[in-house]
C-alpha cells in the first residue's frame, strides 16, 4: 500500500457523502463509433495494457492508501447487441448507456475503476463507450493509453518499450522530499502568505447546497 497523492484525496473524499457537493466522482467517459471495429482484438490490446500499467489494477483500502493488485482477471468487454432494436429503442438503448456511464462512481474498493462497454447497433456499426475514474489515470495518462491501445490494435504483436518507474514509485519519492530542507523553506513561506491570500472562489451553483 501506499498514500494517495492531494489531487486523488480530494476526489476520494469528494466522492463519498461527507461533503454537501458530494457523492460525485471525477472520471473521463468517451464515445467511439466505427464500421470497422474489431472488438475481440481491442479487448484483447486493452487486456495487454492492463497487464503493462499499474495504476489499471489499482483499488483504494478504507483507510486511504491505495493497493496495486498484481494479478487481476482478464478484461472483458461487456457487449450490447442492439441490431434488431427498432431505431427508436436503439436510440433509447444508447442514451440509457450513455447516462449512467457518464455519471459513474466506481467502487474503488473493488478492480476495476473503469468500463468499457460496446453496443452493437447493427450489421456493421458499433458504439464504444469508455468510462475511467480518475483517481486512476489523469487527462495525458488518458491520452497515453488511447495512443498504445491503438498501437496494439494496429499490432497485435508489438513489444512496447519496457517500463522503469511506476506511479508507486513516483508517489513514494514525493513522500520522501517532504523531509527535506527544501520542502520544509517552501511550506514556511506559504504558511507565511495564509493570511494574504484571497479565499475561494463563490461559483454559483444551480441549486443551494
Amino acid at each position: 500500500p501506499f498514500p494517495l497523492n492531494d489531487v486523488q484525496q480530494a476526489y476520494w473524499i469528494g466522492r463519498g457523502d461527507s461533503l454537501e457537493m458530494g457523492n460525485v466522482s471525477c472520471h473521463g467517459f468517451v464515445e467511439f463509433d466505427s464500421t470497422t471495429l474489431d472488438v475481440p482484438r481491442l479487448n484483447q490490446a486493452w487486456i495487454r495494457l492492463v497487464e503493462r500499467h499499474d495504476m489499471l489494477r489499482a483499488v483504494i483500502d478504507p483507510n486511504g492508501m491505495q493497493r496495486i493488485l498484481q494479478r487481476v482477471p482478464a478484461y472483458t468487454f461487456a457487449i450490447a447487441d442492439l441490431s434488431t432494436l427498432t431505431d427508436w429503442d436503439k436510440e433509447n438503448a444508447l442514451a440509457a448507456t450513455r447516462e449512467r456511464m457518464s455519471h459513474q462512481v466506481h467502487d474503488v474498493e473493488h478492480w476495476p475503476l473503469f468500463e468499457i462497454g460496446v453496443s452493437r447497433i447493427d450489421a456493421y456499426r458499433v458504439r464504444l463507450h469508455v468510462s475511467i475514474d480518475l483517481l486512476i489515470a489523469d487527462a495525458r495518462s488518458f491520452q497515453i493509453l488511447l495512443i498504445e491501445l491503438f498501437k496494439l490494435y494496429q499490432a497485435p504483436d508489438l513489444t512496447l518499450p519496457p517500463l522503469t518507474l511506476g506511479f508507486r514509485d513516483y508517489v513514494l519519492a514525493e513522500t520522501v522530499l517532504k523531509h527535506t530542507r527544501l520542502y520544509r523553506d517552501a511550506e514556511n513561506y506559504w504558511r507565511k502568505r495564509l493570511d494574504t491570500l484571497p479565499p475561494a472562489p463563490e461559483l454559483p451553483l444551480a441549486v443551494a447546497p
